[in-house]
């Protein structure tokens, strides 16, 4: 070996260890700031990322069949697919996620609260506007469908339950319509389709696969008069379990969907 040859072996070796060393400094840094874990969600796979501060929903990284690994965040994706008048106007509040099916085809289910603020002669005003978003499975992730289930004022939304069919089930929470009594109801919406297919008024759910039970009570921690088993594609029950009396200590039955929530 010439000591020419030598030297420039050396410092191909110096430099493929300098590289190797910046490599290992970067890949650890990158899991330091992510702090998390992947699992499973349906056909993909999602990150599930320590909480933000606002203790809301937020953007989250799912992992697409193949191996695809994508970012959702509902400021990215509303309005990327049917127009939405003064996109601008919106601030997303919180965002979830969940997955159906078109036929054999994967889709994602995005529930996204905003606030929309309202310009008028003088002065601004604001509404609560939730959506439930039909994402597409692929690289550049889009909107498929957008339905808008509630334009009204504070409330909360979360996923009721889900099916292969196209539907989830949704929970709203609070002011239904603005100024009103608070209020709940289940929404089940067809996200392939962007339509929403039913809606059970007045009680709250335990989440459900396919099935889920809804409870007719003024509130979570309120005793049930009405039971029903039903199916999250279609909204009709498959079992209904009346309890005219709720009063245990008088022989009643009292069922919550908060406790019922919990031991499920």
């Amino acid at each position: 070996m010439s000591p020419v040859g030598g030297r420039r072996r050396l410092r191909a070796a110096g430099v493929a260890a300098l590289w190797a060393m910046l490599l290992a400094g970067c890949t650890a840094s990158a899991g330091q700031d992510r702090q998390g874990t992947w699992s499973e969600f349906g056909p993909f796979e999602r990150f599930e990322a320590k909480a933000a501060e606002s203790g809301q929903p937020g953007p989250i990284q799912m992992r697409l069949p193949g191996g695809v690994i994508v970012d959702l965040d509902a400021e990215e994706l509303l309005g990327t697919g049917p127009g939405l008048p003064a996109r601008d106007d919106y601030t997303v509040l919180s965002q979830q996620y969940s997955h159906t099916l078109d036929g054999e085809e994967p889709v994602i289910v995005g529930l996204v609260q905003t606030r929309r603020e309202m310009h008028y002669r003088g002065y601004s005003d604001y509404e609560y506007v939730t959506f439930v978003l039909g994402v597409s499975a692929d690289p550049s992730p889009r909107e498929l469908t957008r339905t808008r289930i509630l334009r009204g004022g504070k409330h909360s939304a979360s996923f009721a339950g889900r099916s292969d069919l196209g539907v989830v089930a949704v929970l709203l929470d609070g002011e239904l319509n603005t100024d009103s009594t608070p209020d709940s109801r289940v929404v089940g919406v067809d996200a392939v389709r962007g339509t929403e297919v039913w809606v059970k008024e007045h009680g709250y759910p335990v989440y459900g696969d396919g099935t889920a039970r809804f409870y007719l009570a003024p509130s979570p921690k309120s005793c049930a008069t009405e039971v029903q088993r039903y199916t999250v594609a279609t909204g009709i029950a498959e079992k209904i379990e009346n309890y005219p009396n709720t009063d245990a200590e008088q022989g009643g039955t009292c069922r919550t969907a908060q406790e019922e929530e919990s031991t499920s």
